[in-house]
C-alpha cells in the first residue's frame, strides 16, 4: 500500500514538474527583444493590411518578408523566436509583461507620429496665413 501511494506521489510530482512554467528553452529571448520583434510584426501586419492585397498574398508577404526582416533586425533565428514565443505563451504573466512593452512602444510611436502631424499642420496653417 505504501509503495502505491509513493508511486502516485512520484507520478504527480513528475507531471507537475513537467508542466512547470520554469522550463526555459535553450534560446530564450529577453522580454525586451521579444517585445521589439512583436512590435515590428504588429506594425508590419498593419502595413500589409493597409495595402489591401488579397488574403493569400498578405499571408505570403507577411510570413516570408516582414517576419524575416523583424527577426534579422534583432539578429534572432526563426527557431529561437519560435521557442521563445512558445515559452512566453505558456507563461501568461511574463507574456503580459512582454505585451505591456509592446503597447508602450506602439503608444510612443503613435505619439511621435501625431506630434509630427501637428507640426506639419501647424506649418501649413502658418503658410496659408502668410499668403
Amino acid at each position: 500500500m505504501r509503495l502505491g501511494i509513493g508511486s502516485i506521489l512520484l507520478t504527480i510530482l513528475t507531471i507537475i514538474s513537467s508542466c512547470s512554467t520554469n522550463n526555459q528553452p535553450e534560446c530564450l529571448l529577453s522580454k525586451g527583444q521579444m517585445a521589439a520583434i512583436l512590435t515590428d510584426l504588429h506594425i508590419s501586419e498593419k502595413e500589409v493590411e493597409f495595402q489591401q492585397f488579397p488574403a493569400d498574398s498578405v499571408s505570403i508577404a507577411f510570413h516570408s518578408i516582414y517576419k524575416k526582416e523583424a527577426l534579422e533586425k534583432q539578429h534572432v533565428s526563426q527557431e529561437c523566436f519560435e521557442q521563445s514565443l512558445t515559452y512566453y505563451n505558456s507563461n501568461v504573466a511574463e507574456l503580459g509583461e512582454v505585451y505591456r512593452l509592446v503597447v508602450d512602444s506602439l503608444s510612443l510611436r503613435e505619439s511621435i507620429i501625431e506630434a509630427k502631424e501637428r507640426k506639419i499642420n501647424s506649418a501649413a496653417n502658418e503658410t496659408t496665413k502668410d499668403e
